[in-house]
């Protein structure tokens, strides 16, 4: 249970870690620095499907790594396993999460939404769902739409946040003129480039006709490589910092905008350093509806942000009324309470599991409930 170096207990993380997705590993940052001071994490990682040179990025390189197929790891004596990751959280290493819940580790699910696949014969979702949330003690979701349902599928679950919403970089004297439009990835077969070409030109120019100065912000390596098999790598400056959360949310934080085009944590990093930002629907194909985006549509309501069309981000640009509105404002310093209280319960769950496990230690009752 004890780290015999650190004398602190060891608690596992579980995500979708070690890619160079900006959003995900910023989740892991936000869980570390959550946790370091009284706990030494360890992070599970496909290290198959991890990036290459992904060891030497922050925080990795302050952590041990385990190999998502390590599962003989997880029967160590663990004071507790935090799942945290995207929209989907499901998986990432369901395997890890049963060892521990057989060993009698706590197992959290954090900072994530609800199950959202839909597309489904009626029913089946809501059991497998309901199955699923049954594996963890704690689960809390990071949005209001989630936890609702969530509480339809049966389970009682917390209101939680987003992790990245901790990582808040020191706000410069004075914001820069840049605005930051980050594309999200899409498989080439279900976009019509020459009109997901035509509505991005249209909002670069509104960008630019309002004084600033647009430049692209991937938020992943996939997201560098959607651009250049759009052809456009090359229409804007880029600043390449996905290996670097640090660097990415001061970045951020220095901006005068944000434009959101599907990437859910461009707008979670520019909510928390309350930089103006418009989450804009993917112009996959004309009239694209933002039902079809659960977690950004989640997010966007979560915050009052705008989740609109190319169209409609161009005029509220062009009109300025691309700001931090106090409603926002609001609901960001509400969701850093309930982030602040999730932590602390999580936290309080895994001292009392290291507590128990101590005190078996110390009796070597052989009844004892846990093995």
């Amino acid at each position: 249970m004890l780290n015999s170096r650190t004398g602190k207990p060891l608690i596992g993380v579980l995500g979708f870690y070690g890619r160079g997705n900006s959003g995900d590993e910023a989740i892991l940052c936000g869980i570390y620095e959550s946790f370091r001071d009284e706990f030494d994490v360890v992070v599970v990682v496909d290290e198959h499907g991890a990036y290459r040179g992904f060891d030497g990025w922050y925080p990795y390189n302050e952590i041990e790594r385990v190999h998502v197929g390590n599962i003989h790891y997880f029967a160590k004596r663990m004071a507790g396993l935090i799942v945290g990751g995207g929209g989907l959280g499901i998986g990432y290493g369901g395997s890890q999460a049963l060892v521990c819940k057989f060993g009698g580790t706590p197992v959290v699910l954090a900072g994530t939404d609800h199950v959202h696949i839909t597309k489904n014969l009626p029913g089946y979702r809501s059991r497998a769902a309901a199955l699923y949330l049954s594996i963890f003690d704690r689960v809390f979701l990071r949005s209001a739409p989630s936890v609702a349902a969530a509480q339809a599928d049966g389970r009682e679950v917390n209101y939680g946040a987003d992790w990245a919403l901790r990582l808040v970089a020191p706000r410069p004297k004075e914001r820069s003129s840049t605005a930051l439009i980050t594309l999200r990835e899409w498989p080439m077969d279900i976009v019509q480039p020459d009109y997901y070409v035509a509505e991005i030109r249209r909002l670069v120019d509104t960008v630019r006709q309002a004084g600033l100065q647009p430049v692209f912000l991937p938020l992943a390596p996939e997201d560098e490589l959607f651009l250049e098999k759009l052809g456009i790598a090359g229409m804007l400056p880029s600043r390449s910092l996905w290996s670097d959360t640090s660097k990415m949310v001061a970045e951020v934080a220095a901006s005068a905008m944000v434009v959101s085009v599907g990437r859910l944590h461009a707008m979670v990093f520019a909510i928390a350093n309350n930089t103006p930002t418009v989450q804009v629907i993917p112009p996959l194909e004309p009239d694209l509806k933002v039902g079809r985006f659960g977690k950004m549509r989640y997010m966007a309501e979560e915050f009052a942000i705008p989740f609109v069309s190319c169209e409609e981000a161009a005029r509220l640009i062009e009109s300025g009324d691309v700001t931090v509105s106090d409603e926002t404002k609001k609901r960001h310093e509400e969701a850093q309470r309930r982030l602040s209280q999730m932590v602390a319960d999580i936290k309080n769950l895994f001292r009392e599991r290291t507590r128990e496990w101590e005190d078996y230690r110390a009796r070597r009752i052989d009844d004892y409930p846990y093995p």
